[in-house]
């Protein structure tokens, strides 16, 4: 007989661009021994959902494309890297979407639907204002910092 896990470590199931892909939540003494990578970008990189509530909290706009490192995220960051020295008023960061504390990222509802990577979040005063996911051209980033944060 198989004995059930515990309430503490349960498995989530979250469908990205058409595929499942189990994220394992583990009880937190295991995760505390863990070293998470971060994303290989010039961004400032959020490594827990404490540090981003306080990023947040602290800056009245802030950007974080939650991602891999994969064909559809990399040109995201680029675009986002680029606009940092055109915009010193936000402050852009990035979130490795596989970290088990990503999960503040991973169930907003405004990204409920969203099946491609990565999910772009923008903050102003503490709460989303936009959200986006997939692949992104420098463009359409431009039209939407000035839509919210004009």
């Amino acid at each position: 007989m198989v004995k059930s896990r515990s309430l503490n470590a349960r498995r989530d199931l979250v469908k990205v661009d058409g595929c499942a892909n189990f994220l394992h939540i583990y009880p937190s003494e295991v995760f505390n021994k863990m070293n998470y990578p971060t994303l290989d970008t010039n961004l400032h990189h959020i490594t827990s959902s404490s540090e981003l509530e306080e990023m947040i909290a602290n800056n009245e706009k802030v950007v974080v494309v939650c991602g891999r490192m994969g064909p559809m995220c990399v040109p995201v960051y680029g675009i986002m890297e680029l606009l940092e020295s055109e915009h010193p008023d936000i402050k852009f960061n990035d979130f490795l979407f596989d970290h088990p504390e990503a999960a503040i990222i991973r169930n907003l509802p405004e990204v409920r639907r969203f099946r491609g990577l990565p999910f772009t979040i923008y903050y102003r005063n503490g709460k989303v204002v936009k959200a986006t996911s997939s692949i992104q051209e420098p463009g359409d980033v431009k039209a939407i910092i000035n839509e919210v944060f004009a």
